[in-house]
């Protein structure tokens, strides 16, 4: 069951975060298509992944009731690497 909670909040703030991540970027940049998806101006943009990625691991801390702290830990850190996985093999194809 915590492992099932772990992976679904991890994938739903995974494509959440990877949303705001292209609509804040589309508004700031103009356009999806840049090269290099860590370059430029929009590095404040890497914050929206980083505030996602910290609301799951909150939620399943507080929905979980043993190993609490290792449970946030690993949605947190499943959480970015889905993210930053997306973003990457995104930015890779425009």
């Amino acid at each position: 069951m915590r492992w099932k909670l772990q992976t679904l909040a991890s994938l739903a703030m995974s494509v959440a975060a990877i949303l705001l991540y292209s609509a804040a970027r589309r508004v700031e940049t103009g356009s999806f298509s840049q090269r290099d998806p860590w370059a430029g101006s929009a590095k404040y943009l890497l914050a929206i992944p980083l505030i996602m990625a910290c609301a799951a691991a909150f939620f399943v801390y507080r929905h979980t009731s043993r190993r609490r702290k290792t449970q946030a830990t690993l949605t947190f850190g499943l959480t970015l690497l889905f993210t930053y996985a997306s973003i990457a093999g995104i930015d890779h194809f425009l």
